[in-house]
């Protein structure tokens, strides 16, 4: 549900490789409605398919980055003190919402994976798609 929430009240939606499918985005007129976004993706077919971006950014993503990043550092962009608030409302939302893993099940879940991912690297974000990969 916290992810829901950060997608929700972002101001900056950086999509990579990502299909906007409707099991993602509910209602696509609903979605990230306080958002830029930003598609990147290496299938131009894919850019603004489902859900109409700010800008679309077609190539490897790698590359793509990389050159957002030295843009951001020529304009000397300082983001320590939104960035750290934006973090400490995430974590709000994480204790309030936090992911349930299910219990009592012989088989890894998708949200014990994610459970351990995070604690192996507590400063990293880790997201999913939804699709066949979740089916299990």
């Amino acid at each position: 549900a916290y992810a829901n929430f950060s997608v929700s009240e972002c101001d900056l939606l950086i999509a990579v490789g990502a299909r906007f499918d409707d099991r993602v985005t509910g209602k696509l007129d609903e979605f990230a409605v306080n958002a830029q976004i930003i598609h990147i993706d290496i299938d131009p077919a894919e850019v603004g398919k489902n859900k109409t971006p700010h800008l679309s950014l077609i190539g490897d993503v790698k590359k793509i980055l990389g050159e957002l990043i030295k843009i951001a550092k020529k304009q000397n962009i300082s983001t320590s003190d939104q960035t750290f608030a934006w973090r400490e409302r995430i974590k709000k939302w994480q204790t309030v919402y936090p992911l349930v893993i299910p219990q009592g099940e012989t088989k890894v879940s998708p949200q014990e994976i994610l459970n351990n991912l995070t604690e192996l690297a507590p400063n990293a974000f880790f997201t999913t798609d939804v699709g066949q990969h979740q089916m299990w």
